[in-house]
């Protein structure tokens, strides 16, 4: 509020040179820079290009557990996929494949009626159980072909020449001491690819009547 015959007193030195530099290098609006532009759409593209990328470079494979996977590339074994998930190096299907599937778990398979002649010529169908498990996933992918199929053939000959110097009356008097060695012949000669017997058991015998 003013009052008559009273005038203000001048402003300090310091305080009236800053307002009047405010006052005249206050750029006007026009002269103000200009919004930066909006980066979001350009991240979005950015970040679907670089997923698409890396789909293309990575694979990913679940394995589950009590299994493993063959990995390979250019026809060359590179290494085995273990229980979980893994990434390995895609390059858009050029580069590493996931390939075949082994079971690490114990295997039991059942062999029925399988025709054999004893040493005395009488024809009996025996049927075997067969318990083991792959303890070298390699040697059972490499140094054999078709494993379960390598397994059942040489399970048929074991059983044949076990039976084959033996006479029927024999088979079934000593089926433990026919067992053991089944187990021991089968076990020696599956343990090269990588394979491992726990058990074999005859489950049944039978004589052809002529």
């Amino acid at each position: 509020m003013s009052h008559p015959g009273k005038t203000l007193p001048p402003l300090p030195d310091d305080l009236a040179i800053g307002a009047a530099t405010r006052r005249t290098h206050a750029p006007p609006d026009e002269e103000l820079p200009p919004h930066p532009p909006d980066l979001a759409g350009h991240r979005r593209l950015g970040l679907f290009l670089t997923v698409v990328s890396l789909g293309g470079l990575l694979g990913f494979e679940t394995v589950p557990q009590g299994w493993i996977r063959e990995l390979s590339a250019f026809g060359r074994f590179r290494r085995l996929l273990r229980p979980g998930i893994n990434c390995y190096w895609r390059l858009w299907t050029f580069f590493e494949r996931p390939g075949r599937w082994i079971q690490t778990s114990e295997l039991t398979r059942e062999w029925p009626h399988q025709l054999v002649l004893t040493s005395d010529g009488v024809e009996c169908r025996i049927a075997v159980m067969v318990c083991y498990r792959i303890v070298d996933p390699l040697l059972a992918l490499y140094e054999v072909d078709h494993f379960h199929a390598a397994v059942n053939r040489m399970v048929q000959a074991v059983l044949r020449n076990a039976c084959g110097k033996m006479r029927a009356q024999d088979i079934f008097a000593s089926r433990d001491r026919m067992t053991a060695s089944l187990r021991e012949s089968l076990a020696a000669d599956i343990q090269p690819w990588g394979m491992q017997v726990r058990l074999v058991e005859i489950t049944q015998i039978e004589v052809e009547r002529s």
